[in-house]
């Protein structure tokens, strides 16, 4: 395939994706298979706060994988991430932000 994206529920450890604002909740088997497999993209969740902590983010890299987790934030749309995949971006919107990055 172009690409192969992963779906996983926690963030992996090395990221900034596993932090909540208090503690790191880092999942280490994750981040092993990320090491040996490198997908393209590892879409995950559980840290809800993640984009929103100090030092926090919605995405994050291990080696030349793509990592990210849109978060949690009460509103009429939840936080979300839409992938273009041929122009290689990825946007993520939370309730009162909007970012995007290239792929």
């Amino acid at each position: 395939p172009a690409r192969w994206v992963w779906l996983y529920h926690s963030p992996p450890a090395g990221t900034v994706l596993c932090h909540d604002g208090r503690r790191e909740f880092p999942d280490h088997d994750l981040a092993g298979w990320i090491d040996e497999h490198s997908p393209d993209l590892v879409l995950c969740g559980h840290i809800h706060q993640a984009p929103w902590t100090d030092g926090g983010s919605w995405h994050a890299r291990l080696g030349s994988t793509r990592v990210f987790n849109a978060g949690k934030q009460p509103g009429p749309v939840p936080p979300h991430i839409t992938f273009d995949l041929e122009g290689s971006s990825a946007e993520w919107y939370g309730v009162y932000d909007v970012e995007s990055i290239a792929l």
